[in-house]
């Protein structure tokens, strides 16, 4: 089993995996969502208010 907050090669798909969240980010701030200040509890754990 992998660990997903293990943010080092090997882990081949992290970088698809952020560029796909920061695809997400930008849809949802582009439709008036907010982010919140604060992260969740990972790297992919971010959190909207809607605007």
């Amino acid at each position: 089993m992998q660990d997903l907050d293990d943010l080092h090669r090997p882990n081949a798909w992290i970088e698809t995996a952020q560029e796909r969240l920061d695809e997400l980010d930008d849809q949802l701030r582009a439709s008036g969502w907010r982010r919140r200040p604060v992260a969740g509890r990972h790297w992919w754990s971010r959190t909207y208010v809607a605007g």
